[in-house]
């Protein structure tokens, strides 16, 4: 029982109490966060059971949690960096971290989602960008507005580069684009900030890439979107907007910055609307086909 006790104060960031009223006077009551934001309580009529209920809960939790292939990659060579100090110093003899082979990543289990899970349809696009809308000005807000409208990767917009890099990229301005770029530029107006930044911090300092994240990770789960993230509003507008519009790989891959393999390989996301369109684009055009006349009927037109 010392363990687990030890286990819940390392843990548990709520206080453990006594009911002092009612029907359940004398028992023991804490409360869990729970991923949605909201509280539940646990209650027992003894403190080692709600010990034992403490641990059986978050228990439950670590065992779902799967970690990804990129965050076991970064703890290894954090490891490798600490055996390699380790053996220059003659603490240790050997470093087991290099007899780890990239096969063995195989083994993870980690989450995964369906494809159409890792973008957003147009009526989910449409309820994020309507519940940014409907907030007070907010440089995370606007960042996410953009990427909906541009596919920018958080950072191009975030580390605010002087000039055009090497790998720098035009992309066009949507009217949505210019609503959102002119409700920016009213709010520093209004606020009297004067700086070269699109998306900053109301005192004109940079906005992280992570709070962007973050940020947008909340509303997506508020609104209770399997897709989150930049990316998935990256792929959403190279496979919706992009697409719809006609354009090729190769140019949805200039517009977005990144090889053609990359594009159909990563970004290329054939959505259930996509397929539905493509299918009654098919069945218009055959249409069409049949009512069309040639003088040659071996004629193909190309």
């Amino acid at each position: 029982m010392e363990s687990k006790k030890e286990f819940i104060e390392a843990i548990h960031n709520h206080k453990i109490f006594i009911i002092e009223k009612g029907d359940h006077k004398g028992a023991y009551k804490t409360y869990v966060d729970l991923p949605d934001g909201r509280r539940k309580p646990i209650e027992r009529k003894s403190y080692d059971m709600i010990i034992s209920a403490l641990c059986d809960y978050y228990r439950g939790k670590l065992d779902g949690i799967s970690p990804s292939m990129r965050d076991i990659r970064s703890y290894l060579q954090i490891l490798n960096g600490i055996y390699q100090l380790a053996r220059g110093k003659h603490i240790v003899r050997d470093n087991p971290v290099e007899l780890i082979e990239a096969e063995d990543f195989k083994a993870c289990i980690a989450p995964g989602k369906a494809p159409e899970e890792r973008m957003f349809t147009e009526p989910q696009k449409n309820a994020l960008l309507s519940e940014l809308e409907g907030k007070e000005p907010n440089p995370r807000a606007f960042a996410i507005e953009l990427a909906a409208w541009t596919g920018f990767r958080t950072l191009e917009y975030t580390k605010n580069e002087k000039g055009i890099s090497e790998g720098g990229r035009f992309v066009p301005i949507l009217p949505e684009t210019g609503e959102i770029l002119d409700r920016i530029r009213q709010h520093q107006q209004d606020i009297g900030l004067v700086t070269d930044r699109i998306i900053c911090e109301d005192d004109g300092s940079e906005v992280t890439n992570k709070s962007i994240e973050k940020y947008i990770g909340r509303v997506c789960r508020r609104l209770s979107l399997s897709a989150t993230g930049i990316h998935s509003l990256r792929r959403t507008f190279n496979t919706v907007t992009l697409m719809d519009a006609g354009l090729t790989v190769v140019e949805r891959a200039a517009i977005l910055g990144h090889s053609p393999e990359v594009d159909e390989r990563y970004y290329l996301i054939a959505s259930k609307d996509a397929a539905t369109r493509a299918r009654s684009k098919m069945l218009s055009n055959r249409r069409k086909g049949k009512k069309r006349k040639t003088s040659d009927p071996h004629a193909v037109r190309r």
